[in-house]
């Protein structure tokens, strides 16, 4: 399966292979090693080394000894919680698939049945993605107007409408920020004077249920006119987690969660946020860069100092791409959520919330469709067309293809996002006090 990364030069964790096909059980690693991995988990195969335990581990001779191999894969990180969750799937999928032809032989009525369809990220839920036969909805045109489910367009409105409050929210009064002098790096040449403090650290559990603790709920100013400075950065950074912690403690269906999995869950995907909302104030503000919080702009350009190309790769590879779908707030908002909510399995939380998100990822799927079909119907001249069917099922399968096309780009996000950040996630937070160095 061709990833947006294969195109970028990423070497297997395992053995080096300067041809690693992406993320494979938490780390980039080769098809070959992802297999292996795979087999020795599922079997719970032990291996013995007859060298002592210290082979080396490379493309040429990683099949010479497997114990050592195995042993590589797990100290760089990859996860046996997700293979045995990859196999718990697949057993359920062949006991639905068991079921589904003990009854085939009953008479099925014209409606949409459940079938799954996957993409390059995950599996797209079922109920409204797949028909039966196209032509078995030939018959009449309300069948087609009844695969609109009015509660799905109800609560994606409500997403995109809960986030645009979000964004508006300013604080009028100023945030008063004390910083720690055990963190001050300023030595002072007289013992009567106080150094200022440069920054202080703020732990993200605090930060993240106290965003206050961060800073103010500035206007944002998306014009992305003049170069952006460290500074400028630093204070978009912050602004982002402020719309994140009030987002993310607004939604419900991450207020379900425990406290620990929803900490462990925002902690990881952060920069997945960064990235995304980044992505939207570039694309409104239509600057050749990443556009900032405050009015400034990342220029889009290879850098000689990252040397992974972060901000090259968030512009021609997820944001470039997004901008071509025209997507609708609601859209722009599901890309995000089904990028947070996704491949919950490869992280430490537990059995209840991986259910719990892979359900509601699920029904984003299905609302992203809903909203697609609904969209293309009403943009119509004539509902009816005289008749002509053929029509409704072009816009059928239209929305379905926009579906699976915005769900791939959200799985896009979160490889591009671990590429360029790893797995470490957001611990802590510096609050930095730029009155010091502007004196």
């Amino acid at each position: 399966m061709h990833t947006v990364l294969m195109d970028i030069k990423i070497q297997c964790a395992v053995c080096q292979d300067k041809v690693a096909t992406g993320r494979h059980y938490g780390v980039f690693s080769c098809f070959g090693c992802k297999s292996f991995w795979r087999r020795s988990i599922w079997h719970n195969r032990r291996y013995k080394c007859k060298f002592g335990g210290n082979c080396p581990m490379r493309r040429i001779c990683r099949n010479i000894c497997r114990a050592c191999r195995l042993q590589r894969c797990y100290n760089v990180g990859m996860l046996p919680c997700a293979v045995k969750a990859e196999r718990r799937s697949l057993n359920k999928k062949l006991s639905k698939l068991n079921i589904t032809s003990t009854n085939s032989v009953k008479e099925r009525s014209p409606s949409i049945v459940s079938a799954k369809t996957e993409t390059s990220s995950t599996d797209v839920s079922p109920d409204v993605l797949t028909p039966v036969y196209p032509k078995q909805f030939l018959a009449e045109s309300p069948v087609w107007y009844s695969l609109i489910n009015e509660g799905l367009l109800s609560e994606s409105e409500n997403i995109s409408t809960l986030f645009e409050d979000v964004c508006n929210r300013v604080d009028t009064q100023p945030t008063v920020i004390t910083h720690s002098r055990q963190n001050t790096s300023v030595i002072s040449t007289s013992e009567d004077a106080v150094p200022p403090s440069l920054y202080k650290v703020v732990p993200f559990s605090d930060a993240f249920y106290h965003p206050e603790l961060v800073g103010r709920r500035s206007k944002l100013e998306l014009s992305g006119l003049r170069t952006a400075s460290v500074q400028d950065a630093d204070d978009c950074l912050m602004r982002c987690f402020l719309l994140y912690a009030d987002w993310l403690n607004q939604l419900p269906e991450f207020m379900q969660l425990s406290r620990e999995d929803q900490l462990t869950l925002a902690r990881q995907r952060f920069y997945v946020f960064y990235w995304w909302i980044t992505a939207i104030w570039t694309i409104r503000a239509k600057c050749n860069g990443i556009c900032y919080s405050n009015g400034s702009f990342l220029k889009n350009k290879h850098s000689t100092t990252d040397s992974k190309n972060a901000a090259y790769l968030h512009f021609n590879r997820f944001i470039q791409p997004l901008t071509q779908l025209q997507c609708s707030k609601f859209e722009l908002c599901a890309v995000f959520l089904m990028a947070l909510l996704n491949q919950t399995n490869v992280l430490n939380v537990s059995p209840e919330t991986d259910k719990l998100c892979t359900s509601t990822c699920d029904k984003l799927r299905k609302a992203v469709f809903v909203h697609a079909y609904s969209n293309s119907i009403k943009n119509i001249s004539s509902p009816l067309f005289g008749g002509d069917q053929e029509v409704f099922q072009d816009l059928f399968f239209k929305a379905m293809a926009r579906s699976c096309k915005l769900s791939q780009i959200a799985g896009v996000l979160l490889e591009l996002v671990e590429y360029a950040f790893g797995n470490s996630g957001l611990c802590e937070i510096y609050v930095v006090n730029w009155e010091c160095f502007n004196q």
